[in-house]
């Protein structure tokens, strides 16, 4: 008897508590009495199904990079954005990806848009002068196959820039940057711009592109080396005359490309597109060299100190 009151107090109990829980609740407003009509959220997994689907379908060793992942790195050229590639390495000269190497191998051979592309020093165009807001993938063969061109001993890579059915309707999207040389103390700006459109008429569907972008870097390279050296005891040496260059240059790349497609019947795609590439570089060397020991200097008629750093880097004297 005392079980069965037991059991019907805590039910009451219960019961009680529930029903206070939802009064009270009820008689509490809202904090928040906005109406969100819609939730746009914007992620990168399409990106990543994209670059995994082109390596599931592939009969070759490959690995690709899509234009999402692109733009979220930190690098403004497609051999920066290639770094981050497994089995892809570069090569950097005045602080920028130049060269390209897969597998450590710098034999590569570069297709733009599944076409060759080449310069006059052999099968290969500088992925450094291809900016990376213009690239719509990236993919990276590390096996040959008869549809490749010949001449990739270390591997193949073909660059697909953005065309006008690669989107959905009209896109017009732009970016800039303001980037700061520690060395050179210069802020330089970093820009790019894209328009895009496609239009359904009885002829067919036609699709027109435009982008361009532009990149300026002036830079300062520092280096430091030994001129001369003392044989010393034991098979060991002391510095002689150390000295250092100074390399600074400006930079410049300014790139565009323009495509036009027209699909007069399913299946059937007519291209017509170009792409354009400029490099200036201009720079010089300013040369600091210690007078030797040998030398015995008697005097210093004139005395130039480095900018910021308590070096001399050019000097006039008279020896014996």
């Amino acid at each position: 008897m005392s079980k069965q009151l037991r059991y019907g107090a805590l039910s009451a109990v219960a019961l009680g508590s529930a029903v206070a829980t939802v009064a009270f609740a009820k008689t509490i407003p809202p904090k928040n009495s906005h109406n969100i009509s819609e939730v746009v959220i914007s992620g990168v997994r399409k990106s990543l199904r994209t670059a995994q689907s082109l390596k599931e379908h592939s009969v070759m060793v490959e690995d690709a990079i899509v234009a999402q992942d692109i733009g979220k790195f930190p690098d403004n050229s497609t051999a920066g954005a290639l770094q981050r590639v497994t089995g892809v390495q570069i090569k950097r000269d005045a602080d920028e990806a130049t060269t390209v190497l897969v597998r450590g191998l710098p034999n590569v051979v570069t297709l733009m848009n599944g076409h060759n592309i080449f310069t006059t020093t052999g099968q290969f165009e500088s992925l450094a002068d291809i900016p990376a807001p213009l690239v719509n993938r990236i993919v990276v063969y590390k096996s040959n196959a008869p549809s490749l061109p010949s001449g990739g001993i270390a591997g193949t890579i073909d660059v697909r820039l953005n065309r006008p059915f690669d989107f959905p309707g009209l896109v017009v999207a732009g970016s800039g940057q303001a980037r700061y040389e520690g060395n050179s103390g210069k802020i330089d700006p970093i820009g790019s711009f894209l328009a895009s459109d496609r239009w359904k008429t009885s002829l067919g569907e036609f699709g027109a592109l435009a982008a361009f972008s532009y990149q300026r870097s002036r830079y300062l390279e520092d280096r430091i080396f030994n001129f001369l050296q003392i044989p010393g005891p034991g098979g060991n040496s002391m510095p002689l005359t150390v000295g250092g260059i100074a390399n600074p240059g400006n930079r410049q790349r300014p790139a565009t490309n323009y495509d036009l497609q027209w699909q007069p019947a399913p299946g059937v795609r007519l291209y017509l597109e170009g792409f354009y590439s400029e490099y200036e570089d201009t720079y010089s060397n300013d040369y600091f060299i210690g007078i030797p020991i040998a030398s015995a200097p008697l005097s210093y008629s004139v005395v130039s100190w480095y900018p910021r750093h308590p070096i001399v880097y050019w000097r006039q004297m008279r020896t014996h």
